[in-house]
């Protein structure tokens, strides 16, 4: 080759050389910007966004078949052990869907009198929210007497001391719409009044003189 030719083949060569390095410097660019994005974007993403928040419990449940779900009071174990613990204040007895009180006189009223006493207020507040607690459907109240005095005011009597009971638990929050309050006087003694030789019996007419709360249809 002259030296004329080879000053003609420079320009084209250095020429080519240039576009050879441009491209390759541009692939290494582009390769490291496309490898840098992604990073830049994670590290924007978790400075600047807050974690995602946990999935709802209402979610969850609404997901879960209807069989799984259970619903759960939390309130269950502990009403249940404070009605008993009231029934066992206040000797009621439990069974089946009722529930029965009884009360001797001697715990709400002084002999002969249908004013309650200051004292009975305790006991009356544990009365009243065991009926709250049981939601019965029907309650009974019934005044009960011995067999001293005359019929007719022993029936009286009874049916007085019925009715304070039954308005004292409906200041108590005891559902009025279900109460009745009836007097039985000395007809159903639960002991009798007189020994066989006929003498006073006082034990069985203490007996007898009582106030019967019987609640039905109480809840589960």
């Amino acid at each position: 080759m002259t030296i004329g030719t080879a000053a003609r083949w420079v320009p084209v060569a250095f020429l080519a050389m240039m576009v050879a390095v441009g491209c390759r410097s541009g692939s290494d660019t582009g390769g490291s910007a496309e490898s840098a994005g992604p990073e830049t974007t994670t590290e924007a993403e978790s400075v600047g966004s807050e974690p995602p928040a946990p999935e709802s419990s209402a979610r969850i449940v609404a997901s879960l078949p209807e069989s799984s779900v259970v619903v759960i009071d939390p309130n269950a174990g502990s009403r249940s052990e404070r009605i008993e613990e009231l029934a066992e204040s206040v000797g009621a007895s439990l069974e089946g869907d009722t529930a029965r009180i009884v009360v001797e006189e001697s715990v709400l009223f002084e002999f002969g009198s249908a004013e309650l006493l200051d004292s009975a207020s305790d006991v009356l507040d544990d009365i009243a929210e065991l009926l709250t607690g049981l939601a019965a459907e029907r309650i009974d109240i019934v005044g009960h007497t011995d067999a001293v005095g005359s019929e007719e005011y022993n029936l009286d009597l009874s049916a007085r001391r019925a009715r304070a009971v039954e308005d004292a638990l409906v200041e108590r929050g005891v559902d009025d719409d279900v109460m009745e309050a009836v007097g039985e006087g000395e007809a159903e003694p639960l002991a009798p009044n007189e020994n066989p030789d006929g003498s006073d019996n006082p034990e069985g007419r203490a007996r007898n003189r009582r106030v019967e709360v019987t609640a039905t249809g109480i809840a589960d």
